[in-house]
């Protein structure tokens, strides 16, 4: 929904402060659970009782999101079945996703960087607590501040990919997002060799929630650019990445496994080995127009071609394409700013005539047309 130039740091923004819940959540649960206990509760009935608090604020939510929500950013199902928008073919949205071998490195890469987050939020307050022996509500005090570094160190990661977008293009982007993951990997493994200190220990925890949390907003400044057509698919796959990926850190590097045997510090050691190699991918991501991390551009590819690639002619001949033509036309800015300067100077026109690239969307005739 947003520019090119700052969606980056918008997706970010949004998505950082709703992964803020996650410190909230380490600061608050112990502190309900503690006061439910002191009344009187049992321990083992106590967390169970915490848990009705957010399972209500969830009924309300939804509640409010049924009643006062409309289903899409272009209004209400009703009202679409009626517009050219109902008539794009749900399944090819999905399959032009899925064949795209860009979601699916972005979907790995991102299982470890906001999967690592939701890693690092189920086990960190009890590494505390047995670690260092600070009682329960201290160690969630502590353990919050990983993830209330959201308020601003996931946006920091959308603005350095925004950065990198506006100097050197796509390739900007990727070795942002690259250069924030690989540096989060390094820091994993560092902070399972300090187990010996509890003030080295939160040190290093808040520079490594900086560097993941940062990674994950340099993610979403790529997911927009995959494809225009499914960016709700690609963006909700890659979201799904997230999950999936620490469902399976945890069961690898964190789980009551007596055959692995692997202490809390082993498992942030691996995982960090592991979060280097995965991030390691992201140099087989490639835009023809905009070439990747190692690749050139293909001097003969448009961006027009590449969003079109997504679209049958027999929806192009009912201009159901034309949000991906007017996107790939905004976002030629991606092919840096000396090749995109040079692109505008070869197409500049006179003063007051329609810009060269904008005359085929003026021009297309719509249904109502």
């Amino acid at each position: 929904m947003f520019s090119p130039n700052c969606v980056g740091t918008v997706n970010a923004t949004c998505g950082g402060w709703g992964n803020l819940g996650g410190g909230v959540t380490q600061l608050i649960m112990p502190l309900i659970y503690s006061g439910i206990k002191q009344s009187g509760r049992p321990g083992f009935t106590a967390w169970r009782w915490s848990f009705m608090v957010p399972g209500a604020m969830f009924l309300l939510l939804a509640m409010m999101t049924l009643l006062f929500a409309q289903d899409t950013p272009n209004g209400s199902y009703r009202d679409l079945r009626k517009t050219r928008a109902a008539q794009i073919d749900g399944k090819k949205t999905l399959l032009a996703a899925l064949k795209n071998y860009r979601t699916w490195v972005l979907t790995l890469n991102y299982g470890y960087c906001f999967g690592v987050e939701l890693t690092i939020n189920s086990i960190i307050v009890s590494y505390f607590f047995d670690q260092f022996g600070l009682t329960l509500e201290i160690a969630g005090i502590v353990g919050a501040v990983f993830g209330l570094m959201n308020l601003f160190c996931r946006s920091a990661g959308g603005l350095a990919s925004d950065l990198g977008g506006k100097y050197f293009g796509m390739r900007g982007r990727l070795w942002a997002y690259f250069i924030l993951q690989l540096c989060a990997g390094a820091l994993s493994i560092v902070l399972g060799n300090v187990d010996d200190t509890l003030g080295g220990t939160i040190a290093v925890m808040i520079v490594f929630s900086a560097f993941v949390q940062s990674a994950e907003g340099a993610c979403y400044g790529v997911v927009p650019f995959v494809s225009r057509r499914s960016y709700g698919v690609v963006a909700g796959m890659v979201g799904a990445g997230g999950n999936t990926g620490s469902a399976v850190t945890q069961a690898l590097f964190f789980a009551d496994n007596p055959g692995l045997k692997m202490s809390t510090q082993d498992g942030l050691v691996w995982m960090g080995v592991m979060i280097m190699a995965v991030t390691c991918t992201l140099c087989s991501l490639h835009w023809p127009a905009w070439g990747g991390m190692l690749t050139p551009a293909n001097p003969n590819a448009t961006e027009e071609d590449y969003y079109l690639s997504d679209w049958e002619p027999e929806e192009v001949a009912a201009n159901l394409h034309i949000p991906s033509l007017r996107f790939a036309m905004e976002s030629k800015s991606m092919r840096g700013k000396a090749n995109y300067a040079k692109y505008m100077a070869e197409n500049a026109v006179k003063e007051g005539s329609e810009d060269s690239d904008a005359v085929p969307v003026k021009d297309i005739k719509t249904d109502s047309q």
